[in-house]
């Protein structure tokens, strides 16, 4: 699952100036490797493993300093690889493994997705509010998660038991992270993305797989199997 957006910064404090209230920090560019099977009982289990790059908003360069424009100094900017984790969609509700501790809005319910029928076109919505520790910080985090997925109505009738092919769109928003060094300002970031599921990595842009590899490692596109332990 490959994933293009932006990341902006809001400093309420700021209003005096429109151009101190809201900035477009940098893009990001991601990837999901993912496996899911269903069982007998119906429930849905996957293992994946992500990771995120960021990218200057003017150039396109991948970034591993960035100088914040809230404070004017230049930050290291952690590379994002997240270790193989899962997921169990159960009739119950959903629950996810995680190496570090997390609660969520989406958690212990029935999963059970808002829809927006549009013509010929569907969508539907979830809305999760999360807290989690930081492992490298071990401060809480909250972020408020809005993801959507938009297709063809036609392909309810048509689908596969497999897949719905569509464009899933994600939105959060969260505080400020912590590389940034934004200590108490007050504000908030809000990010963006929009993703498609391609079959394999070789459908990958090149520029994203090369920078992948040299910023996080070679094996990085390796396959996820169920062996995979967090």
């Amino acid at each position: 699952i490959y994933g293009r957006g932006a990341v902006f910064g809001i400093d309420p404090s700021r209003g005096e100036s429109i151009g101190e209230f809201g900035k477009h920090l940098f893009d990001v560019e991601s990837c999901q490797i993912k496996i899911s099977r269903i069982s007998a009982d119906r429930v849905l289990t996957d293992r994946s493993r992500s990771w995120m790059l960021y990218r200057d908003v003017e150039t396109g360069a991948y970034l591993s300093t960035f100088r914040n424009p809230y404070t004017n100094r230049a930050v290291e900017v952690p590379q994002f690889r997240g270790r193989v984790s899962g997921t169990r969609v159960e009739p119950k509700g959903l629950k996810y493994e995680a190496s570090f501790p997390m609660e969520s809005t989406a958690f212990g319910k029935p999963y059970i997705l808002k829809w927006a029928l549009l013509g010929d076109m569907a969508v539907a919505r979830r809305e999760a509010f999360t807290r989690w520790q930081e492992p490298r910080s071990k401060s809480y985090r909250t972020e408020m998660t809005l993801d959507t997925w938009s297709f063809p109505i036609a392909e309810l009738d048509s689908r596969s038991e497999a897949h719905i092919r569509n464009v899933p769109s994600w939105i959060s928003e969260t505080g400020w992270m912590g590389f940034l060094d934004m200590g108490d300002r007050p504000g908030h970031m809000l990010w963006r993305t929009d993703s498609r599921l391609f079959d394999s990595a070789e459908e990958l842009p090149a520029d994203f797989v090369a920078a992948s590899r040299r910023l996080l490692g070679e094996e990085i596109l390796a396959d996820v199997s169920w062996n995979d332990g967090d």
